[in-house]
């Protein structure tokens, strides 16, 4: 059976514009008993608090992650970046071992600058791509579309099975925030449908106190229209500038544009005539004809509502028609065969520098075949230094700074390979 309520319109969600009208509306309630409180009739505020309780656990969660990210990347970013960036030849040695030490936890940026660096050797940058791996996923895309010699570029490929321990952290913070953002759309819609009466502005103000403690910028907007919701403007235009500056600085126009919405919003909820409705829609009315031509975003249909309650603006229904000019292609055409596109073998390499060495020496190693392991002698046989690397092909800096002025040998017994150098201070 049908019931009847009546209730004050303020500031409904989507592309409704406020006029601050009484209006009426047929409800069907399950309970039509005389006892029957107003607010149960239809409510959710018995989900309120949980919806609460799971963003509190989302926005735990992600602390968590963070101080896990900031653990794992405790390192000065933007000085390893600038080193990486500006490596050369004469210092590859340092920057590289730099580099090393922070590894698998590089930031992409950081092995992107590196990577890019062609003042450096194709088989460093190749060694630190696979001391990382497996690879961001922006960093993957850069060594596939790189003029990296083809047969590095394919090991490196090759060793991309899992996920980037830095990027897989940081996509479950992004999930966290998506679904924060779905729970505060909820909560706020939960609670603007259940303020139906006096009995609910406990509950409304608690909701309201929450949301003034949650620091993202979806809360911010969704904590504006909550005080829009009660008229509390004064309360809102400050928290709507401080969202257009964020929305100047990180070139958001989506946020740019919600935020201006809101505004006049604001300013038509502050008037007491049709008149003067209509007078602050006129004195936006290019900036909301700008909008309103754009029929994919809610934006462009709020400036619509607001130009139509105007007068200024014939809504009709819009159908997008696919264009016939556009044939769609034959994609087995287009398919091709995997196997002409061969993958290049890797050849041997040993390979050393600078000779005559100072403090390091740098060696450039492939080994097909396995890895390597590579010892330091003295002209008479004596076993100085021995180093191993993990990997098959790559780039390693050994620290000679303890050793004397004179001539040794440098031997690779997996690859049957041994060279004389000296080392001149």
């Amino acid at each position: 059976m049908p019931g009847l309520y009546v209730y004050h319109q303020t500031a409904a969600s989507g592309y409704y514009i406020p006029t601050n009208c009484v209006q009426t509306t047929e409800f069907t309630t399950l309970d039509l008993s005389a006892e029957t409180c107003p607010q149960t009739i239809y409510t959710g505020g018995g989900i309120i608090i949980p919806l609460m309780e799971t963003i509190g656990g989302l926005n735990d969660e992600e602390i968590a992650l963070e101080n896990e990210l900031s653990e794992l990347t405790s390192y000065d970013e933007i000085a390893l970046e600038i080193s990486a960036q500006t490596a050369t030849e004469s210092n590859t040695s340092e920057v590289y071992n730099s580099l090393n030490e922070e590894s698998p936890y590089l930031t992409s940026e950081i092995l992107l600058a590196y990577f890019n660096n062609i003042n450096v050797s194709e088989l460093s940058r190749a060694s630190l791509m696979l001391a990382n791996s497996p690879l961001p996923t922006n960093v993957v895309d850069a060594v596939n579309e790189s003029d990296l010699s083809p047969a590095y570029k394919a090991h490196i490929l090759n060793y991309q099975n899992g996920k980037n321990p830095l990027e897989q952290k940081q996509n479950r913070i992004n999930s966290l925030k998506s679904a924060r953002q779905v729970n505060y759309d909820k909560l706020i819609m939960a609670t603007f449908e259940s303020d139906t009466t006096p009995d609910f502005a406990d509950t409304y103000e608690m909701v309201l106190g929450f949301m003034e403690t949650q620091a993202d910028t979806h809360a911010k907007k969704k904590l504006a229209d909550m005080y829009i919701h009660k008229g509390l403007f004064d309360n809102a235009l400050p928290i709507l500038c401080d969202l257009e500056n964020i929305a100047l600085i990180s070139e958001n126009t989506a946020l740019y544009n919600d935020v201006k919405l809101k505004e006049i919003k604001i300013d038509i909820n502050r008037t007491y005539s049709i008149e003067a409705t209509q007078n602050v829609i006129v004195e936006n009315e290019e900036y909301l004809r700008e909008l309103a031509s754009d029929y994919n975003t809610k934006e462009g249909g709020a400036a619509r509502a607001m130009l139509e309650l105007a007068g200024l603006w014939d809504n009709f229904p819009i159908v997008f028609l696919p264009n016939p000019e556009i044939i769609m292609e034959d994609k087995s055409a287009i398919i091709s065969n995997d196997s002409d596109d061969l993958i290049p073998e890797l050849e041997s390499l040993f390979s050393i520098y600078p000779n005559p060495a100072d403090d390091f020496l740098s060696i450039e190693f492939i080994n097909p075949n396995g890895t390597c392991t590579f010892s330091i002698y003295s002209i008479k046989g004596e076993l100085i230094k021995t180093v191993s690397s993990n990997q098959s092909l790559g780039f390693i800096s050994i620290d000679i700074s303890n050793l004397d002025s004179g001539n040794y040998i440098i031997t690779c017994p997996e690859l049957n390979e041994s060279q004389n150098f000296m080392i001149i201070r």
